[in-house]
C-alpha cells in the first residue's frame, strides 16, 4: 500500500451520479488516470487497446492484455490495485448544488461550475493505492511517476478544461525522492508496439505550457482582469443572488486556504473567437475547442487551468493533444507564439504587463518549438526531463 497526499491547486472534481460532488469519486479519478497512463504508454511505444476491448486469454500472447488492461484491468482480468480517496472540503459551503455560471466577455450562455472540492491544511485530500497482486509494486511505482508528470503539467479528474484539477504531488516521506523512483520500469514494463493510433492522446502529440504572472502580481491581481460575468444559481434556469462578482468567488474560495482564479472561460473565448490576429485558430474551431450540439459532444482538444500560487508566484497551465493534420504545426505555432510572446493577447483578458510571457515555458516532443529541449527525439530523455527526474548516475 502506498499514500499520497495531494494538494490541490485548483479544485478537483470527480463528479457524481446527479452532476455534484458528494464525495471524492474514485471511479472518476481511475478514468483520468487510464487516460494519462494510456497517453504515457503510447508515448513510449508500448501497446494500447482500442477503447479497453481486451479479454483476458492465458492461450494467447500476453495474455490478450494490452500495457493499459493489465494494470487498469479488463475482462477476465482484476485490475492490479485498488484507488481510495478521502478528504478535502467544499469549496462553496456545504450545498452541493451550489453552481456559479461564467460568461467570459463578449460570451454568452458561458460555463457552469458545480461546487468542487479543495484540499486544506485541516482536510487534505489523501489519495491511496492498494495492490492486489503479490507482483504489482511496479503498479504503485508508475503511477507515481504518472501522477508526477500531472502535477507538473497536466490536471487529474474532471472539467480539466474548466481549469480544475491542478494538483501538487507530495511524495510520503518513508517514499524515495523521485530521481530514486524506477523510471526505466515504464519502459521495462510495456510490450513493444508495431504501431500507434496516431489519432488518440499519446506523449507524442501532446503540448505543454506553464505561462507566469509577473514575480511582483500581487494577490489582487484579478481585480484588473477582464473575466467576464458571474451568476450563482441552484441550476440553470434559476439565479438564487443575483450578480455573483469575482470579489464573491475569491471571498468564498477563502484565501487562508489558498486560492486560484477562473481564468479558462476568458482565455478560451479570446482564443476561439476574440483573436483577430490569428485565423488558423479560429478556422479550427470545433475539432480542437470542442463543441456540444443537442446530444452529440465533441471533447476539446485544449485545457486551460485556473491561474493558481505555486512557491510564490502566480502561473497557469495550457496543454492538450492534436493529430496529426495538415494544419497541426500551424495551429500549435499560433498557439506557442500567443503563450510565449504575444504580450498583448494577455494584457487583454489580465491587464497590462500581467503575464510575463518571457518566463512561459512551452514543452513539446520532437519540436522546434520547446524552449527547454528543442527537437529531443530520445523519449526516455524527454519524460524525464518533464518529471524533473535527474539521470541516474553511471
Amino acid at each position: 500500500m502506498a499514500q499520497l497526499k495531494l494538494t490541490t491547486l485548483t479544485p478537483l472534481w470527480t463528479g457524481g451520479a446527479d452532476g455534484t460532488v458528494d464525495r471524492l469519486h474514485e471511479t472518476g479519478l481511475l478514468g483520468s488516470l487510464r487516460w494519462w497512463y494510456e497517453a504515457l504508454v503510447r508515448g513510449v511505444g508500448g501497446h494500447v487497446c482500442d477503447g479497453g476491448t481486451c479479454t483476458y486469454d492465458s492461450t494467447k500472447p500476453n495474455d490478450g492484455l494490452c500495457d493499459v488492461c493489465r494494470v487498469f484491468g479488463a475482462t477476465g482480468w482484476r485490475r492490479r490495485f485498488r484507488l481510495t480517496v478521502d478528504g478535502g472540503e467544499y469549496l462553496f459551503g456545504d450545498d452541493q448544488k451550489r453552481r456559479i455560471n461564467i460568461v467570459a466577455p463578449g460570451g454568452h450562455r458561458g460555463w457552469y461550475f458545480g461546487n468542487p472540492r479543495i484540499s486544506t491544511s485541516n482536510h487534505p485530500i489523501t489519495f491511496t493505492i492498494h495492490t492486489l497482486r503479490p507482483d504489482a509494486d511496479d503498479v504503485v511505482n508508475n503511477l507515481h511517476l504518472l501522477l508526477l508528470l500531472i502535477s507538473h503539467w497536466g490536471a487529474f479528474g474532471a472539467k480539466t478544461q474548466h481549469g480544475h484539477g491542478v494538483i501538487q504531488n507530495d511524495l510520503p516521506c518513508e517514499e524515495p525522492s523521485p530521481h530514486l523512483l524506477d523510471f526505466n520500469n515504464l519502459v521495462r514494463s510495456t510490450t513493444r508496439s508495431a504501431s500507434t493510433n496516431d489519432a488518440l492522446p499519446s506523449l507524442e502529440n501532446m503540448f505543454f505550457s506553464v505561462a507566469y504572472l509577473h514575480s511582483e502580481a500581487q494577490d489582487t491581481w484579478w481585480k484588473d482582469a477582464e473575466l467576464g460575468q458571474m451568476k450563482e444559481s441552484l441550476s440553470k434556469n434559476q439565479i438564487i443572488s443575483g450578480s455573483f462578482t469575482l470579489q464573491r468567488f475569491v471571498e468564498a474560495w477563502r484565501l487562508d486556504k489558498g486560492f486560484s482564479v477562473p481564468i479558462a472561460p476568458a482565455v478560451r473565448y479570446k482564443l476561439r473567437y476574440g483573436n483577430s490576429g490569428s485565423s488558423v485558430l479560429k478556422s479550427a474551431n470545433d475539432e480542437f475547442f470542442g463543441y456540444v450540439r443537442g446530444m452529440q459532444r465533441k471533447a476539446t482538444m485544449l485545457h486551460i487551468s485556473n491561474a493558481y500560487k505555486k512557491e510564490g508566484q502566480w502561473q497557469f497551465r495550457i496543454w492538450g493533444w492534436l493529430p496529426a493534420s495538415t494544419s497541426r504545426d500551424a495551429l500549435l505555432n499560433e498557439l506557442c507564439t500567443i503563450a510565449t510572446s504575444n504580450a498583448g493577447f494577455w494584457d487583454g483578458i489580465f491587464g497590462a504587463h500581467a503575464v510575463d510571457v518571457k518566463k512561459t515555458v512551452w514543452r513539446e516532443f520532437n519540436s522546434p518549438r520547446d524552449t527547454v529541449h528543442p527537437n529531443q527525439t530520445n523519449m526516455p530523455a524527454f519524460l524525464r526531463s518533464l518529471m524533473q527526474i535527474e539521470e541516474p548516475q553511471p
